[in-house]
């Protein structure tokens, strides 16, 4: 085929380098590029981007062509000879693939600039979204007869403004087949179980919620709770597990004439609105597929909300922290959460929860996205890690803080002994955490303690 003029850029997540043709190696990188974006394997390029070169003929690419086809079940988008710094080299691309690509029943995608097979606790997952399907849509093994009235009362309730019908009379399994909940052989969808259903944990053990506080060492567990029941029940269990936990306090205006004057309203360490914002969008994102439940860690300085499961393909952290599109993983369940106003269309979670720290003083939410969980902190003090650095803190003077929130004051002595350091080192360090209103002094002469602020 004649050359398309293509020039490589640099190894990422649509181009790889080899420098010559090894069969299972471009075969893995080949189907990585297929189950990923597609993109262009480059034979004769090292891995530092030099040119060495490929010297095959016609029949060399034919017998390629042949093995990947083959091998992979599908036909490279083109393959052909590139000239790059005067040398040739094969250039051999492929197209996204619409249904899963497996070698030698393996599957490979492309994460960065490598190429790294599909962990087995994360292949359902991967199978169902390269087919277009989503977990919440399947069949269950329930049937209409499963039903939990309670929670269906609940969605009647809730969905009144939104689906005005959904509180007339219509009978309750009239109107879960008019929420499209049925599947065309009359059971249960798998979403109409974690919803409606009274204990959805007896068809998927593991779509719970496990809760836990965490002490001043980070280790040690001073209480857990486990949440189970329809989706709306764990939602309520875990928000109110974490009111009973967190410090709240109360403001007055400082204006007003009468009754109005002396309303107060509730002040929490974490805006309760940031926390359902999270909570729920783990709830709803969460890759039901895997065999593990949500976690909810509670620490004296922040919450951390740990869900099974990565972001879409399509969506970056980035994203998360700007108007982005709304691309739930399981839509049915989102559906349901939007139809009971529980969530917007819009994407707009991610940024309702930084807006509500935002007015209070907290730094925004943190997150982190891996290829099987993604990780929301929210800290209920003002200062993250993320906002210490940028501050100019060196990592010693962070975990300095830190030590400081979990003892609730250190001395002078106790600082310079916890980090080895030198009288003038101490006194030079926390004074720079009081200048920066990071710590505050208290008391005098030997009596002298460092509080957080």
């Amino acid at each position: 085929m004649d050359a398309l003029n293509l020039k490589p850029t640099r190894e990422a997540e649509t181009e790889e380098y080899k420098r010559s043709w090894q069969e299972k190696e471009c075969l893995d990188a080949l189907a990585a590029l297929a189950n990923t974006r597609g993109g262009v394997l480059w034979v004769g390029v090292q891995d530092n981007g030099s040119v060495a070169g490929w010297y095959g003929d016609g029949k060399e690419m034919e017998r390629i062509s042949n093995t990947i086809v083959a091998k992979l079940q599908v036909h490279p988008r083109s393959m052909t000879i590139e000239t790059l710094e005067g040398t040739p080299v094969l250039a051999i691309q492929m197209a996204q693939a619409v249904s899963p690509v497996a070698l030698n029943g393996r599957f490979f995608r492309r994460v960065g600039n490598s190429t790294r097979e599909v962990p087995t606790e994360e292949l359902p997952r991967f199978l169902l979204e390269k087919t277009g399907q989503s977990w919440d849509e399947l069949p269950s093994d329930a049937t209409i007869g499963d039903l939990f009235p309670e929670a269906i009362s609940i969605f009647r309730t809730r969905a009144k403004l939104r689906l005005p019908e959904a509180s007339q009379a219509e009978t309750d399994n009239l109107l879960i087949e008019k929420l499209g909940l049925i599947h065309s052989s009359g059971r249960l969808k798998r979403g109409g179980v974690l919803l409606f259903t009274e204990s959805p944990q007896h068809w998927y053990p593991t779509a719970r919620v496990q809760a836990a506080r965490f002490e001043n060492d980070g280790i040690t567990i001073s209480d857990d709770q486990r949440f189970d029941g329809p989706l709306l029940q764990q939602l309520e269990g875990v928000l109110e597990w974490l009111r009973q936990r967190l410090r709240v306090t109360y403001e007055f205006p400082s204006e007003g004439e009468g009754i109005a004057s002396l309303q107060r309203r509730e002040v929490w360490e974490i805006p309760l609105v940031a926390l359902r914002e999270a909570f729920l969008n783990a709830l709803l994102h969460r890759d039901y597929t895997a065999m593990s439940a949500i976690q909810v860690r509670l620490y004296p300085d922040r919450v951390v909300i740990m869900n099974v499961g990565g972001l879409s393909e399509h969506l970056t952290v980035a994203d998360l922290t700007r108007p982005h599109n709304s691309l739930p993983r399981n839509p049915l369940l989102a559906s349901i959460a939007h139809k009971m106003e529980l969530i917007e269309s819009w994407g707009t979670g991610t940024l309702r929860m930084a807006e509500a720290l935002n007015e209070v003083g907290l730094p925004a939410p943190e997150f982190v996205s891996t290829s099987g969980s993604f990780t929301v902190t929210l800290w209920h003090n003002r200062f993250s890690d993320a906002m210490l650095r940028q501050m100019g803190l060196t990592e010693r003077q962070v975990r300095g803080v830190r030590l400081t929130q979990q003892r609730g004051a250190i001395t002078n002595r106790e600082y310079r002994e916890a980090f080895r350091l030198s009288d003038e080192a101490t006194r030079r360090e926390l004074n720079f955490l009081v200048e920066n209103g990071i710590l505050r002094r208290e008391g005098s002469g030997r009596g002298v303690r460092y509080l957080p602020s």
